[in-house]
Protein backbone atom coordinates (compact mmCIF):
# COMPACT_ATOMS: atom_id res chain seq x y z
CA UNK A 1 0.00 0.00 0.00
CA UNK A 2 1.12 3.76 -0.38
CA UNK A 3 0.13 7.12 -1.13
CA UNK A 4 0.18 9.31 -4.17
CA UNK A 5 0.95 13.12 -3.66
CA UNK A 6 1.22 15.80 -5.68
CA UNK A 7 2.46 18.92 -5.97
CA UNK A 8 1.08 21.10 -9.37
CA UNK A 9 1.51 24.69 -10.24
CA UNK A 10 0.48 26.00 -13.46
CA UNK A 11 3.92 24.90 -15.09
CA UNK A 12 5.38 22.34 -12.92
CA UNK A 13 4.21 19.17 -11.07
CA UNK A 14 5.66 16.89 -8.59
CA UNK A 15 4.68 13.48 -7.44
CA UNK A 16 5.59 11.33 -5.02
CA UNK A 17 4.66 7.76 -3.34
CA UNK A 18 4.89 7.49 0.10
CA UNK A 19 3.70 4.68 2.42
CA UNK A 20 3.07 7.21 4.87
CA UNK A 21 -0.17 9.95 4.51
CA UNK A 22 1.18 12.30 7.04
CA UNK A 23 2.88 15.68 7.43
CA UNK A 24 6.55 13.97 7.18
CA UNK A 25 5.41 13.00 3.72
CA UNK A 26 4.44 16.56 2.72
CA UNK A 27 7.12 17.91 3.92
CA UNK A 28 9.62 16.00 1.84
CA UNK A 29 7.53 16.99 -1.39
CA UNK A 30 7.19 20.38 -0.67
CA UNK A 31 9.89 21.54 1.90
CA UNK A 32 9.35 22.50 5.80
CA UNK A 33 9.42 25.97 5.19
CA UNK A 34 7.44 25.74 1.92
CA UNK A 35 6.42 30.03 2.05
CA UNK A 36 4.25 29.67 -0.96
CA UNK A 37 0.21 28.95 -1.40
CA UNK A 38 -1.54 25.91 -0.92
CA UNK A 39 -5.05 24.94 -2.06
CA UNK A 40 -6.02 22.29 -0.12
CA UNK A 41 -9.14 19.95 0.42
CA UNK A 42 -9.17 20.24 4.19
CA UNK A 43 -6.34 17.69 4.96
CA UNK A 44 -5.63 18.42 8.25
CA UNK A 45 -1.27 18.06 7.69
CA UNK A 46 -1.14 20.69 5.34
CA UNK A 47 -2.19 22.77 8.16
CA UNK A 48 1.61 22.72 9.63
CA UNK A 49 3.15 24.15 7.43
CA UNK A 50 3.14 27.65 9.19
CA UNK A 51 4.88 29.66 6.44
CA UNK A 52 2.32 29.11 3.80
CA UNK A 53 -1.18 30.84 2.56
CA UNK A 54 -3.78 28.11 2.83
CA UNK A 55 -6.79 28.66 0.58
CA UNK A 56 -9.62 25.83 1.55
CA UNK A 57 -10.79 24.22 -1.83
CA UNK A 58 -14.20 25.73 -2.73
CA UNK A 59 -15.04 22.65 -4.40
CA UNK A 60 -14.96 20.57 -2.02
CA UNK A 61 -16.80 22.78 0.58
CA UNK A 62 -19.90 22.59 -2.02
CA UNK A 63 -19.92 19.11 -2.54
CA UNK A 64 -19.89 18.70 0.82
CA UNK A 65 -23.15 21.45 1.35
CA UNK A 66 -24.82 19.28 -1.44
CA UNK A 67 -23.86 15.90 0.34
CA UNK A 68 -25.68 17.41 3.62
CA UNK A 69 -28.87 18.94 1.86
CA UNK A 70 -29.35 15.34 0.69
CA UNK A 71 -29.56 13.60 4.00
CA UNK A 72 -30.88 16.22 6.19
CA UNK A 73 -34.72 16.24 7.28
CA UNK A 74 -34.43 19.87 8.64
CA UNK A 75 -36.18 22.33 6.26
CA UNK A 76 -33.97 24.95 8.29
CA UNK A 77 -30.36 23.04 7.87
CA UNK A 78 -31.18 22.63 3.95
CA UNK A 79 -32.17 26.62 3.31
CA UNK A 80 -29.20 27.61 5.61
CA UNK A 81 -26.81 25.68 3.61
CA UNK A 82 -28.48 26.45 0.32
CA UNK A 83 -27.41 29.81 1.64
CA UNK A 84 -24.02 28.93 2.50
CA UNK A 85 -23.70 27.63 -1.54
CA UNK A 86 -25.19 30.49 -2.33
CA UNK A 87 -22.32 32.86 -0.75
CA UNK A 88 -19.24 30.39 -2.36
CA UNK A 89 -20.96 30.89 -5.72
CA UNK A 90 -21.23 34.33 -5.62
CA UNK A 91 -17.46 34.36 -4.61
CA UNK A 92 -16.40 32.62 -7.57
CA UNK A 93 -18.49 35.02 -9.68
CA UNK A 94 -17.06 38.10 -8.03
CA UNK A 95 -13.74 36.57 -8.53
CA UNK A 96 -14.59 35.92 -12.34
CA UNK A 97 -15.88 39.52 -12.62
CA UNK A 98 -12.68 41.10 -10.68
CA UNK A 99 -12.38 42.96 -13.88
CA UNK A 100 -15.70 44.90 -13.89
CA UNK A 101 -14.99 46.72 -10.76
CA UNK A 102 -12.96 49.37 -9.34
CA UNK A 103 -10.76 48.40 -6.54
CA UNK A 104 -12.72 50.74 -4.68
CA UNK A 105 -16.19 49.01 -5.89
CA UNK A 106 -14.71 45.31 -5.64
CA UNK A 107 -13.36 45.97 -1.90
CA UNK A 108 -16.72 46.81 -1.20
CA UNK A 109 -18.35 43.78 -3.21
CA UNK A 110 -15.37 41.26 -0.98
CA UNK A 111 -17.15 43.17 2.26
CA UNK A 112 -20.47 42.78 1.72
CA UNK A 113 -19.83 39.06 0.61
CA UNK A 114 -17.21 38.32 3.61
CA UNK A 115 -19.94 39.87 6.11
CA UNK A 116 -23.05 38.25 4.86
CA UNK A 117 -21.48 34.69 4.94
CA UNK A 118 -20.38 35.57 8.48
CA UNK A 119 -24.09 36.43 9.25
CA UNK A 120 -24.25 32.78 8.28
CA UNK A 121 -22.21 31.86 10.51
CA UNK A 122 -23.54 33.48 13.15
CA UNK A 123 -26.69 31.38 13.19
CA UNK A 124 -26.23 28.32 11.68
CA UNK A 125 -29.43 25.29 11.91
CA UNK A 126 -29.15 23.38 15.14
CA UNK A 127 -29.11 19.84 13.14
CA UNK A 128 -25.67 17.84 14.42
CA UNK A 129 -24.68 18.17 10.84
CA UNK A 130 -24.67 21.31 9.78
CA UNK A 131 -23.53 22.50 13.23
CA UNK A 132 -20.42 20.34 12.64
CA UNK A 133 -20.33 21.41 9.05
CA UNK A 134 -20.58 25.15 10.40
CA UNK A 135 -17.72 24.75 13.01
CA UNK A 136 -15.43 23.81 10.45
CA UNK A 137 -16.70 26.84 8.21
CA UNK A 138 -15.99 28.94 11.65
CA UNK A 139 -12.48 26.98 12.29
CA UNK A 140 -11.23 27.66 8.52
CA UNK A 141 -12.84 30.72 7.96
CA UNK A 142 -9.71 33.09 6.99
CA UNK A 143 -8.90 30.31 4.59
CA UNK A 144 -12.24 30.40 2.51
CA UNK A 145 -11.71 33.98 0.70
CA UNK A 146 -7.61 34.46 -0.13
CA UNK A 147 -8.26 33.87 -3.52
CA UNK A 148 -10.66 37.01 -4.14
CA UNK A 149 -7.85 38.93 -2.55
CA UNK A 150 -4.87 37.12 -4.42
CA UNK A 151 -5.23 36.50 -8.18
CA UNK A 152 -2.44 33.89 -8.13
CA UNK A 153 -4.23 32.09 -5.65
CA UNK A 154 -6.72 29.69 -7.29
CA UNK A 155 -10.23 29.31 -5.48
CA UNK A 156 -9.96 24.70 -5.65
CA UNK A 157 -7.29 22.51 -5.60
CA UNK A 158 -8.25 21.53 -9.28
CA UNK A 159 -5.26 21.57 -10.92
CA UNK A 160 -3.67 18.94 -8.32
CA UNK A 161 -6.99 16.56 -8.38
CA UNK A 162 -6.78 16.78 -12.60
CA UNK A 163 -2.55 16.19 -12.13
CA UNK A 164 -3.34 12.79 -9.92
CA UNK A 165 -5.48 11.41 -11.84
CA UNK A 166 -3.66 10.14 -15.07
CA UNK A 167 -1.41 8.86 -12.47
CA UNK A 168 -3.98 7.05 -10.53
CA UNK A 169 -4.96 5.28 -13.94
CA UNK A 170 -1.89 4.79 -15.08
Amino acid sequence: SAWLHVAATPRTTVYLVATGRGFAEAEYLLGADYAGSLAVDGWGPYRHFDQAVIQNCLAHLLRRSHSLQDILRSAESRQWLEAISARLKQALALRDHRNTYSQLGYAIACGRLEAAFDRLLDEPALDDDTLKFAAYLVRRRHELFVFLYDPDVPATNYRAEQAIRPAVVN
